[in-house]
């Protein structure tokens, strides 16, 4: 018994809703035809009549896939000790006519934090401002509270020579908080400031700034490594002295971190901000968050700030290990074991402790504490030791000490 013949379905014939389609069947209606017209579409008809999509399209994409901040979701915290540093990259400005107490800095969370929206979780630890003591009176003069990053030269080639954008995802139990984001040049005189508002209370928002104005001409943006790229602030509160006339318009003069209309945030006892995100890419547009792994970021924020103990340990507490070893009987000089990993931004300042209690000291072989005069450092280690004072001790013994190198830039 032969088989039946295959029966090829007419195209384009429709199928009434119900029907059994088959093999042998009738085909449903056939899908959209050509390439759409819609402004944001990006396929077009090559010269060989088939949908192509343009290899500038691929370099769009790639343009868009970067993020000038390091450590932009407040991930990785080395418990620097820097007196105003919160967290890796990121330090608190607080003037001294302030006399707010916030409680202030990194803390982990094991909910929330989820992008609007979606299920993906942006952080797992979000920089907190709490108001445990209220300055009713807006600030005055030169007066502020907020935060600020100083991007490294290095990342800010990628913005400087065209319009970019920033995005923020924050929290606040305030409804209709406002509060300002503002870029600075790397000498800090030109600025361009924007107003932002939470309109929901208690709920996480991303807020979008699209199409910032490229940095303008006369405007100072180090490239080279080490140097000051640029500042990033996020206000919270502001006198007028830093207060801009505008938003949205580089300022040539001033150095404004502040925008018009802001709110105080320090006003009231319990206010609560929280922050868990910024991005600040090239192009016009604010595309999703761009996610950083912990370990790139990580690897990122050692640049500026390392130490010799564990992650989670906090630097310069009795943590010890072996430094280096003194370079002849009775010498001052103790030859250093000590690389930086990887090589950091510049030259950092180091500090010492070859106990749990004092700073300035190691620990020497058969002698015990001993004082730090000075230390050869550089970006890529430490080559040198200077004691205070020469030791009665014999050449090669062992020195150990508890150190971390800060570059000191914010």
């Amino acid at each position: 018994m032969s088989a039946s013949p295959l029966v090829i379905p007419n195209p384009g014939t429709v199928v009434p809703s119900g029907s059994l389609i088959t093999p042998t069947g009738s085909m449903g209606p056939v899908g959209p035809q050509g390439v759409s017209a819609d402004a944001t579409n990006q396929l077009v008809i090559g010269s060989d009549g088939m949908v192509s999509l343009p290899g500038s399209v691929l370099w769009y994409q790639r343009l868009r896939s970067y993020n000038s901040v390091v450590n932009p979701n407040f991930e990785v915290n080395q418990l620097s000790s820097n007196a105003v540093r919160l967290v890796d990259r990121w330090n608190l400005w607080k003037t001294a006519g302030i006399t707010a107490a916030v409680s202030s800095g990194p803390v982990a969370t094991s909910a929330g934090c989820l992008l609007p929206g979606t299920s993906y979780r942006v952080t797992s630890q979000i920089l907190t401002f709490q108001v445990t003591t209220a300055q009713a009176a807006a600030p005055g003069g030169s007066d502020g509270f907020g935060f600020y990053q100083y991007p490294e030269g290095i990342a800010a080639r990628e913005l400087v020579n065209d319009v970019t954008s920033l995005s923020l995802m924050v929290f606040c139990n305030v409804a209709g908080l406002k509060f300002t984001v503002a870029l600075r040049d790397g000498s800090g005189v030109y600025s361009i400031v924007y107003l932002c508002t939470i309109q929901t209370a208690s709920q996480w928002t991303v807020i979008p700034l699209p199409n910032i104005p490229a940095f303008p001409s006369g405007s100072t943006v180090g490239l080279t490594p080490g140097s000051n790229g640029y500042n990033i602030f996020i206000v919270l509160a502001c006198g007028p002295t830093l207060t801009a006339p505008n938003t949205g318009i580089w300022n040539t003069t001033g150095g404004y971190v502040g925008a018009p209309g802001m709110s105080n945030f320090l006003s009231t006892v319990g206010n609560i901000f929280y922050c868990a995100f910024v991005q600040h890419e090239p192009g016009s547009v604010c595309t999703a968050l761009i996610d950083k792994p912990f370990l790139q970021n990580y690897q990122e924020c050692l640049r500026y700030y390392q130490k010799n103990t564990h992650y989670a340990n906090t630097p310069c507490t009795g943590n010890w290990k072996l430094v280096g070893t003194l370079a002849a009987t009775n010498s001052t000089q103790i030859r250093c074991l000590i690389r930086f990993t990887p090589e950091m931004a510049k030259t950092p300042t180091v500090r010492w402790t070859g106990n749990s209690t004092a700073l300035g000291n190691v620990f020497l072989e058969s002698v015990g504490l001993v004082a730090v005069g000075s230390t050869g450092v550089g970006t890529s280690g430490v080559q040198s030791i200077t004691l205070s004072a020469a030791p009665t001790c014999a050449a090669y013994a062992d020195v150990l000490a508890d150190w971390d190198a800060d570059t000191l830039i914010p």
